[in-house]
């Protein structure tokens, strides 16, 4: 839609599942989760999602908790526990590596497929979830996500990034993504 409003603007994304410079790569601007905050950077606040954790529904579903089958980030080092809000409080479960990949898309689809269960981001298995592909087993308690749009604050915005920014920005009026199921 972006592009649509403005023809005469040569846009290129790259997807990238790796921490980048971007100043000295030469990207205008940047999509980040939780950055850290970094003086040569400067940006807004797009949305805040929340993590849950979800496996397919053929996965054995453990409600009190204890080990389970894990599908992890290929970048994450120490193991720590998962701890969600099932609705009846707080369930721990010890996740046992079985799978580690270094795209999230990559870590849904073997979800999807029953290789075992993973921290995913609501935005991205609400869809699946409410139509039953996906069992939701609880909302990671006190992890949340924020999306940031980032840009070089060593110079001054283009025109074109500002433009990009403000579109983006209006997106997500209240800070706040919308999910909405197609069935």
């Amino acid at each position: 839609m972006f592009s649509q409003l403005h023809p005469q603007l040569q846009i290129e994304i790259n997807a990238e599942d790796r921490f980048i410079d971007p100043v000295e790569e030469g990207y205008d601007l940047i999509i980040r989760t939780n950055p850290k905050p970094t003086e040569s950077m400067v940006g807004r606040r797009l949305f805040i999602d929340e993590l849950v954790l979800v496996a397919a529904p053929t996965v054995k579903y453990p409600p009190a908790g204890g080990p389970v089958d894990a599908i992890l980030m290929s970048r994450i080092g120490e193991v720590r526990d998962w701890v969600v809000d099932a609705g009846d409080g707080p369930v721990t479960y010890q996740p046992q590596p079985v799978m580690r990949l270094s795209s999230i898309l990559m870590i849904q689809q073997a979800v999807q497929a029953g290789r075992g269960a993973a921290v995913l981001p609501w935005s991205l298995v609400a869809e699946e979830a409410a139509l039953g592909r996906l069992a939701h087993w609880g909302h990671v308690i006190n992890h949340r996500i924020e999306v940031w749009v980032l840009h070089a604050s060593s110079r001054l915005s283009s025109p074109k990034v500002t433009s990009f920014v403000a579109f983006l920005t209006a997106q997500f009026p209240d800070g706040k993504l919308v999910i909405s199921s197609k069935s």
